[in-house]
């Protein structure tokens, strides 16, 4: 279960499968990012900043909340949330990179296998499962429609976490007073740990479990590893 702006819940139906989508997507990342020696690239730096293995154990601790619901709701902290944020973060960047890839291919005018089901039309599937508006926004939508998808995107992820956005401030609070920063956290409501809370780090065994956890949720039949591809099936079909 998962403490959501939406009271206690799992996600399921077309949220689950947007929000799987990218989880999976971003576990691609982060296994390569290790490979090339640098930090996340999802603009969320408490999820960037980790190393690899407290990221791949964050990921998989939160998709268990967001789906099990045997699963006790993990504690809200920096991590946790900047982690779902993290995964949206991911999602707008794969749907730019999908909206990139339809203009080359109009423009060459080449034709390519059409992916069985676009990123973009998985947010308008969530987005009438759980009632938002996204007007006239579609899918043939060119890069012009960028600013509506990071919005629609925005909508969906403050379904999950609560709108102050905390996460994004803890290197601000790193630079108080401890006595200030206490104080400013009871005024803003923020609790004691919320920054300070420590990730998980997973010894070679954990570390294991935890890529097999995160293969069972994202449905994967086989391990990670030189079969992997990265990132979705973005392939698009020529004008």
């Amino acid at each position: 279960m998962w403490w959501t702006s939406q009271g206690e819940r799992v996600l399921n139906g077309a949220e689950w499968d947007l929000l799987r989508e990218g989880l999976s997507c971003l576990w691609d990342d982060v296994e390569v990012s290790e490979e090339e020696d640098g930090p996340g690239t999802t603009g969320i730096a408490v999820f960037d900043d980790l190393p690899q293995a407290e990221r791949l154990a964050l990921l998989a601790l939160v998709a268990k909340g967001l789906t099990d619901e045997d699963e006790p709701c993990p504690d809200l902290t920096a991590h946790t949330e900047g982690t779902v944020a993290a995964i949206f973060a991911h999602i707008l960047y794969l749907i730019e990179v999908e909206i990139e890839l339809q203009e080359e291919a109009m423009a060459s005018g080449s034709s390519r296998r059409v992916r069985s089901r676009t990123l973009r039309q998985m947010v308008l599937a969530a987005a009438d499962q759980v009632g938002i508006d996204h007007g006239s926004l579609r899918v043939e939508g060119g890069s012009d429609a960028l600013v509506e998808w990071s919005d629609l995107i925005d909508e969906l992820r403050d379904r999950i976490l609560w709108d102050d956005r905390d996460y994004l401030v803890g290197d601000a609070f790193l630079d108080l007073d401890p006595a200030v920063g206490d104080a400013l956290k009871e005024q803003l409501g923020i609790a004691e740990e919320y920054f300070s809370a420590a990730p998980i780090e997973p010894t070679r065994a954990g570390l294991e479990e935890i890529r097999a956890s995160l293969r069972r949720i994202c449905g994967r039949p086989r391990a990670w590893g030189a079969d992997a591809v990265v990132g979705p099936d973005t392939t698009v079909t020529g004008a």
